[in-house]
């Protein structure tokens, strides 16, 4: 009897996480723009250049000072501004799929606050994909939902 409340337990946990897959991508994305907000503010704010790198392998990015490359520090964690989106929504996989700024994956903003090239980022859960855009010369940031993964024969899902 406990074995089958357990393997019903399991099976609901999944649907859940699969349930809420879209989601869990669109405040991925959500957060990745108030980030990215706050690395082009920041740097207006101090004058000085700020760099928000990808790490797309290892689903992640952090926020460095330009200059030196020392990673910020969050202003209300107080902990390095670093951000691991495996560990963002437990239960559900969310991957960084792409970051292209200009064919680099780091998006540099000056002391002025403008970022030296706009560029894309795409985050996902399951088949749900948003991109985050930054245009070029303002940094305002766009968050839009892409078709899902695997909606098009000629676009399998590959999980």
């Amino acid at each position: 009897m406990i074995a089958v409340i357990a393997v019903l337990a399991g099976a609901g946990i999944a649907l859940l996480a699969g349930g809420h897959a879209e989601a869990a991508a669109e405040e991925a994305a959500r957060h990745l723009a108030a980030d990215l907000a706050y690395a082009q503010a920041d740097a207006l704010a101090k004058g000085s250049a700020r760099s928000v790198v990808f790490e797309v392998d290892a689903e992640r990015y952090e926020i460095q000072a330009t200059d030196n490359g020392a990673i910020l520090t969050h202003p209300v964690s107080k902990r390095p501004f670093e951000v691991d989106l495996a560990g963002l929504f437990p239960g559900i996989s969310l991957d960084l799929v792409s970051a292209d700024f200009s064919g680099a994956t780091t998006l540099t903003f000056a002391p002025n606050g403008t970022p030296q090239a706009g560029g894309t980022v795409t985050v996902g859960a399951a088949r749900h994909r948003f991109r985050v855009s930054v245009a070029d010369g303002t940094g305002r940031v766009e968050i839009e939902a892409l078709a899902a993964a695997g909606s098009d024969p000629e676009d399998p899902v590959a999980d």
